[in-house]
């Protein structure tokens, strides 16, 4: 990462980086879930909604992992695991320890859920720390959790997308319910 980023990161708790993806990248994603989404967990199932109760009642949303659709519709998904630009991020933040835990797709509709905030601003107990902590020593940032997102069409201001709450991984206390919804 260069000054810049880590700065950012170490700040925020998050970074954008536009254009990590190529417009093939892009359109091979796009092309895999639209061959295969039919198959794909429509979240308008309960025991997939995000505390739809609290928003307009409207799901619109699904769910999907393209790491395991049949060939050739795998490949580009299974190519995001070794990104080589999102590798450079991953070492610079986590280290050489990688560990991939997996993938969940979503898919929206103008009109859709939205969902609670998670992760992040628990409360610093020994068994927590282990896998939520975020910490700079020796000019090295670590941290026991990073996701990446990857945005597959245009987001314009105010059509939602990525949300959170700027350093809250260095939070002492626990994030109150009124804030995370």
């Amino acid at each position: 990462m260069n000054e810049e980023e880590k700065f950012l990161f170490d700040l925020n708790g998050y970074l954008v980086v536009e254009q990590m993806l190529t417009p093939d990248q892009v359109r091979a994603l796009n092309e895999a879930i639209d061959a295969i989404r039919p198959e794909g967990a429509d979240r308008s199932d309960p025991s997939l909604a995000n505390g739809a109760e609290m928003f307009s009642g409207a799901h619109g949303r699904g769910q999907f992992g393209g790491i395991n659709y049949p060939e050739p519709w795998c490949r580009p998904f299974r190519e995001l695991m070794a990104h080589p630009r999102t590798l450079r991020f991953m070492i610079d933040t986590i280290g050489v320890d990688l560990r991939w835990e997996g993938e969940t797709g979503l898919s929206n509709i103008k009109g859709s859920e939205g969902q609670i905030l998670h992760g992040g601003g628990f409360s610093h107990s020994p068994d927590l720390e282990i896998g939520f902590f975020h910490r700079v020593q020796f000019d090295k940032i670590r941290n026991g959790l990073v996701a990446i997102q990857y945005l597959l069409s245009d987001v314009d201001e105010g059509d939602g997308g990525f949300t959170c709450i700027p350093g809250r991984h260095k939070t002492n206390f626990d994030c109150p319910w009124s804030i995370r919804h």
